[in-house]
């Protein structure tokens, strides 16, 4: 067995696992903003009670549930991020295997 093809890949699920992990950050995050930001909306119509908050009101909500559902997207990116990182794993740990033979 090429034990150069093991050196060159021997690093590939540690740098997948640790992008879904910012990743897994990142989307904790963005949500939490975006918590907050809807918040702030909510509160300032308590006192702009017009048409136009109401216009702005739905315009950010449309924003936010837009982003919301991206977010959905980078959590099954996430998901599918882990499972390709283990799957590299148990190769890797079958070129090791037979590079010992």
């Amino acid at each position: 067995m090429d034990n150069g093809i093991i050196a060159e890949t021997e690093h590939i699920d540690k740098t997948i696992s640790a992008f879904a992990g910012r990743l897994e950050e990142y989307v904790t995050s963005l949500r939490e903003e975006l918590d907050a930001l809807t918040r702030s909306v909510s509160r300032l119509g308590d006192a702009w009670v017009s048409d136009d908050y109401e216009l702005f009101r739905d315009t950010m909500r449309a924003k936010t549930d837009k982003i919301r559902a991206e977010l959905v997207k980078a959590n099954d990116l996430k998901t599918y991020l882990d499972e390709t990182a283990e799957q590299f794993r148990t190769v890797l740990a079958l070129l090791r295997e037979g590079a010992e033979k």
